[in-house]
């Protein structure tokens, strides 16, 4: 629908340490019910699965349907009562100990992967979709011959064949991407809508801003990375 393709541009609900747990007992609660599929339901309603948590969510439904078959007259809420005992006795197996680090909040103090999310994301799909673009207005040609003759010196390990990437411009890799991010705004200025360079604009101020290699001035480069999430900044 329109509304639920307008909803991927706005960040959702911040996760919190206390919401990841709860959806993960929710989760190992369902389980002692022995159905798979309700417990899947779950993981897909919320986003929250947890690799260390499923090995015993799998041996608590396997559990469950191993009473079942041994006691055919004991009711599911007496398996499940029984199960959820257990569960509260070994509590510090179940759940990961990450959750149980003073300080440490998985959803606010894991790192992010640049590489995938940034270059082998978001840019990746820019590059992909503005290219298109470009052959579509006749473009690539001139398109080409900018890339071709773009002034490189203020690049750190630039790799920007031109023949190369326009040839194999479905195939490039992270290292290309870290440099066409930095350049795209000289080269399609006058090619693309304004809102297409805009986007590239931006996304070449992140790429500097996330692959230094030295930082002279540590406040103003935190100033920098700041300003560059507000809303209307560029």
């Amino acid at each position: 629908s329109d509304s639920g393709f307008d909803s991927l541009f706005y960040p959702g609900t911040p996760r919190t340490k206390d919401g990841v747990i709860a959806d993960m007992e929710a989760q190992v609660r369902t389980a002692c019910l022995g159905v798979a599929q309700t417990v899947k339901k779950l993981q897909t309603e919320t986003g929250t699965k947890d690799a260390y948590v499923q090995y015993w969510i799998d041996y608590l439904i396997d559990r469950t349907r191993m009473l079942q078959q041994e006691s055919p007259s004991q009711s599911k809420e007496s398996i499940q009562e029984e199960l959820m005992q257990w569960v509260n006795d070994n509590t510090e197996k179940i759940y990961s100990p990450f959750f149980a680090l003073e300080g440490f909040d998985p959803t606010k103090d894991t790192p992010i992967e640049i590489l995938h999310t940034i270059l082998l994301g978001v840019v990746k799909y820019f590059w992909g979709q503005t290219v298109v673009r470009l052959e579509q207005d006749k473009h690539t040609n001139t398109f080409q011959t900018r890339l071709a003759s773009v002034n490189i010196s203020g690049l750190k390990d630039p790799d920007l064949r031109a023949e190369y990437l326009i040839r194999y411009k479905n195939s490039l890799i992270g290292k290309h991407f870290k440099s066409i991010a930095q350049v795209m705004p000289f080269l399609i200025y006058d090619l693309v809508p304004d809102y297409v360079l805009n986007a590239w604009s931006t996304l070449g101020r992140l790429v500097v801003l996330l692959w230094h290699t030295t930082i002279e001035n540590t406040e103003e480069y935190l100033v920098s990375f700041i300003c560059i999430s507000c809303p209307g900044q560029y």
